[in-house]
């Protein structure tokens, strides 16, 4: 339960903090409009631009940049080979103007775009897919909130990868001086934080020396594991729950049509009902979101073509898959015990790439 809800970040007369004292209607109307906020945000920058987009651009700067027998490459294939196709299908349908993001949402495609923009400003990629790090300068970690699901079951995940990276990585580069040495890595690099206009992806953040590429082991090391959870466990936990969460589009609506309140006038169940879309766009919501919540065809670490063939790398990758059946039955464990279950980082559902 909310403590309390302020829905404007400006102080002024007409912007109320609203309580659970308040009229029940008002209340609820708080809490919808702060939920569907929430539900912009993941749609529009956790859903589309950090697990999509971004892949994306990392999946093209690849293909430019690393030869198909590179062991970055190679680590990187069977969670981006797709995500163009999928990409293109999905803005097609989803994103076109005039579309459903037009018709079914608040933002729409000029929202989104203006999310985007601002959320891409303030990314950091060593520091954003670095979710240890991440949980440390969001204030989450263990001796703050004991109990935090999200938190709990990736990092499980997060581990096996990067132990799984480093024994690739490691041997691939057995000394740190050949990472400098490494030419197509060196551009790499280079374009993943060279500016758009210039034809780079316009990633800040990226780990390393902008003119000598990665200067440590571990920087790449982590930057590898944390393209490869994002587009793998980080987007099971934002997409495998959208049905589940906001199919009730009361709950976490993605279309509300009426003004945001400034006031705390007693409201009725109708006002509430006023807010939210009609039969037939409610129905296209919640279509979609069935769709885009669907279970993967091949789970995190069961790749439909294996691409690294040394006995090293077969053997790392056998130790990831007893990793993530350890974690599995852990955080099967956890959801027995746990007051609400939280199930959408098991690897029993993870998907093995971005492919809805």
């Amino acid at each position: 339960l909310p403590v309390a809800i302020q829905l404007f970040p400006d102080k002024t007369c007409d912007n109320p903090v609203f309580l659970p004292s308040d009229p029940q209607d008002t209340w609820m109307l708080a809490k919808m409009f702060f939920n569907h906020a929430d539900a912009m945000v993941h749609r529009a920058w956790l859903s589309i631009g950090r697990t999509h987009l971004l892949m994306e651009s990392v999946w093209v700067c690849t293909q430019r940049n690393l030869s198909p027998s590179h062991p970055v490459h190679r680590l990187l294939a069977p969670h981006l080979m797709h995500i163009a196709q999928t990409n293109a299908s999905i803005l097609e349908t989803y994103f076109a103007p005039g579309g459903w993001m037009d018709t079914c949402t608040t933002i729409g495609v000029r929202g989104l775009t203006h999310i985007l923009k601002r959320a891409f400003e303030e990314f950091r990629i060593g520091d954003d897919l670095n979710l240890p790090k991440a949980f440390e300068g969001n204030g989450v970690t263990s001796d703050v909130i004991e109990a935090h699901p999200f938190r709990d079951d990736i990092t499980l995940i997060y581990d096996a990868v990067r132990s799984y990276v480093d024994k690739v990585i490691s041997f691939y580069y057995a000394e740190e001086e050949s990472l400098g040495k490494d030419n197509e890595l060196r551009e790499w690099h280079k374009e993943l934080h060279k500016e758009h206009a210039q034809g780079g992806c316009g990633i800040q953040g990226v780990p390393g020396n902008s003119e000598s590429g990665f200067t440590a082991l571990d920087q790449l090391v982590e930057l590898l594991t944390g393209l490869i959870v994002n587009c793998t466990a980080f987007h099971s936990a934002i997409n495998l729950a959208q049905y589940d969460e906001a199919g009730f589009l009361p709950n976490y609506p993605i279309l509300m049509r009426g003004n945001i309140p400034r006031d705390k006038v007693p409201r009725t169940e109708k006002d509430l009902v006023d807010q939210l879309p009609n039969m037939d766009t409610t129905l296209q919501v919640v279509t979609a979101l069935r769709r885009l919540s669907a279970r993967p065809a091949h789970e995190l670490g069961k790749h439909v073509v294996r691409h690294l063939w040394h006995p090293n790398d077969v053997k790392a990758h056998d130790t990831l898959m007893e990793e993530l059946v350890k974690a599995s039955d852990i955080i099967k464990q956890r959801n027995r015990t746990r007051k609400y279950s939280y199930a959408w980082l098991d690897p029993d559902v993870i998907p093995n790439s971005v492919s809805v």
